[in-house]
């Protein structure tokens, strides 16, 4: 199947301060690699922002009220329609999660998984360990472009003010 390319999307129209309901895709390098469903769309998108820096975020359709069954059927027909299954979808369907309800067993599961798991901050002498292991490791440009990138817009705190006032 011939990939299809952003340049194709619409453009969605929509009222101020209105939640959207529908259907959103991500691409990379003009390519769609990845198609969801939200019930508030601005808001997911926000998370994969943070999640995938790197991918472009589209807007594919709209409808006026959340029905979960047909954002199913949609987010199935444009998940075809892309191709993008095995790229980041990892189903063929809207079969993601909508809530947070958890059974009995997979509670237990989980809680037997994290049983006995170190909690909170690491220690000291852990956190040395892991510095004196990374420093001296060389960073490639696309890494030192990337942390950058990543750091634009952010303000730095007041403690690293001063550190860097010492140097």
């Amino acid at each position: 199947m011939e990939a299809f390319h952003v340049e194709q999307l619409p453009n969605v129209l929509r009222k101020e301060n209105e939640r959207m309901i529908g259907i959103y895709a991500l691409s990379f390098e003009d390519e769609i690699v990845y198609v969801g469903q939200s019930k508030d769309i601005d808001k997911r998108l926000y998370i994969h922002r943070l999640r995938y820096p790197h991918l472009k975020q589209h807007i594919v359709c709209t409808i006026d009220a959340y029905d979960r069954e047909f954002l199913n059927e949609l987010e199935v027909a444009h998940i075809a329609f892309f191709g993008t299954y095995g790229k980041l979808n990892k189903t063929r369907s809207g079969a993601g999660r909508p809530g947070g309800i958890v059974t009995k067993e997979t509670r237990q599961k989980m809680s037997n998984t994290h049983k006995g798991r170190k909690k909170g901050p690491q220690s000291e002498e852990h956190r040395k360990k892991i510095s004196e292991a990374l420093k001296g490791k060389p960073l490639t440009e696309e890494t030192k472009l990337k942390m950058s990138q990543s750091h634009r817009g952010e303000r730095m705190p007041r403690q690293r003010w001063r550190k860097h006032g010492e140097n």
